[in-house]
């Protein structure tokens, strides 16, 4: 099959998409700051647990944490007030600045 797909059936006008080998966060001249956040996930497992319980490094009691992997994702924590007031100083002050250029235009 071809690369690319047709924006409207039987255009035969393609739509290509760029390639990346790696995830975007890893190109920094796409993102310089990775807006995600990466944590690692480890499970905890007992000492009996046998071939895939060993590793990683044991609390008191014997158990094992291995490593099993990260989460990566963004978080937003808020408070429903503070956004509310903070949407509409930010609605006004869009508004003023759409005059402000509509005004740059007309002139």
């Amino acid at each position: 099959m071809p690369i690319g797909y047709n924006r409207a059936p039987n255009d035969d006008m393609k739509h290509y998409r760029r390639f990346f080998n790696d995830e975007l966060e890893n190109n920094k001249a796409i993102m310089p700051d990775c807006p995600f956040i990466n944590e690692g996930i480890y499970r905890m497992v007992e000492k009996k647990a046998g071939l895939f319980g060993m590793g990683g490094s044991n609390d008191a009691s014997g158990n094992a944490f291995v490593y099993g992997g990260f989460f990566k994702g963004a978080v937003q924590v808020f408070n429903v007030a503070r956004k509310e007031k903070r949407s509409a100083v930010m609605e006004k002050l869009l508004h003023e600045i759409k005059e402000l250029i509509k005004g740059v235009y007309e002139a």
